[in-house]
């Protein structure tokens, strides 16, 4: 009876990847990202509504400008990528928590609002909290299939 190492793990099946933990600096990365491809969404919305005559004023409050859209959301998504971070080093499931408290945060953000403006929050809402919620799932080698 031998104990060959190889054969051993030739019994073992195809190795798997070592699930690395999410950083900060990536969830950092994939937050702006995010951000950057909500604003130009969001732009779109704007200049579609602008010209269509849509109501983008939110309530007690200026018209909405567009220097204001991106910057805000690559705010949104900076934030969120470090709320990411904390979740993933608290919890256990952290996909699942930053899906859940994303999606009740950009729900809650709806009330009030116009409906161009609200469409807007939801795009923002989609980019960041569903990227966010891939990254924070496979951690910082994300591979996509």
């Amino acid at each position: 009876m031998s104990f060959d190492p190889d054969a051993l793990r030739a019994l073992g099946g195809r190795p798997r990847r070592v699930r690395r933990p999410v950083t900060a600096a990536y969830l950092v990365r994939v937050g702006l990202a995010a951000g950057l491809a909500a604003a130009g969404c969001n732009l779109c919305v704007w200049i579609v509504g602008r010209n269509a005559q849509w109501d983008l004023t939110p309530p007690t409050s200026s018209p909405v400008r567009p220097l204001a859209i991106a910057a805000l959301c690559l705010l949104v998504g900076l934030l969120a990528a470090l709320a990411s971070y904390v979740c993933a080093r608290v919890t256990k499931h952290p996909a699942v928590w930053v899906a859940l408290v994303g999606s009740v945060l950009t729900a809650a953000s709806l009330t009030g609002l116009p409906p161009a403006l609200a469409a807007m929050h939801l795009v923002t809402g989609a980019w960041i909290v569903g990227w966010l919620t891939l990254a924070a799932r496979g951690g910082s080698h994300v591979v996509l299939r």
